[in-house]
């Protein structure tokens, strides 16, 4: 039999216990790859952009089945005079796979035009192509990831999370 002293103890856990059943930064929504994305307001949001750019087109997914980590993609089209703030550096060269779920139609489109493109046994694409760190654009909790030239006035950029 329960005492009325028992049942405000309930009561009073209850929302703990919702609270411990949710996620207090819920990334279903923003995170998860819900099509292409064309607002820079939104983009400077979650990345920092190095200079102005005149238009853009992203996405964002997960890294895995399980777990929070999450991408985002980008490409980026910009004043050709302002490519060094966006590619900045020397490239290295290196073996290069877009992520899980990347869509590549529109702007994304041009990274099956790359040379040595080839389709990746994840549903992607694979390359060896020169690679730019991503110092210019990292914001927590996205600090990893690399950017590559596209044309003389675009950069792919991804960054991920871990």
């Amino acid at each position: 039999m329960y005492t009325r002293r028992a049942c405000v103890v309930r009561l009073l856990m209850l929302p703990l216990l919702m609270v411990g059943c949710s996620d207090d930064f819920d990334n279903s929504q923003m995170y998860s790859s819900n099509g292409m994305k064309t607002d820079i307001d939104s983009l400077k949001r979650l990345i920092h952009l190095p200079a102005n750019v005149e238009r853009c087109e992203w996405q964002t997914g997960t890294r895995s089945p399980h777990g929070d980590d999450w991408w985002l993609a980008a490409v980026l089209e910009v004043n050709s005079d302002q490519l060094p703030a966006f590619l900045p550096g020397t490239g290295t060269r290196e073996f290069f796979e877009t992520p899980p779920g990347l869509e590549l139609v529109s702007s994304f489109a041009a990274l099956r035009l790359l040379p040595d493109a080839h389709p990746s046994e994840s549903g992607g694409i694979a390359l060896i192509v020169d690679t730019y760190g991503v110092s210019p654009y990292t914001s927590s909790p996205l600090l990893d990831g690399r950017a590559i030239k596209l044309s003389a006035n675009q950069v792919f950029v991804t960054l991920w999370t871990n």
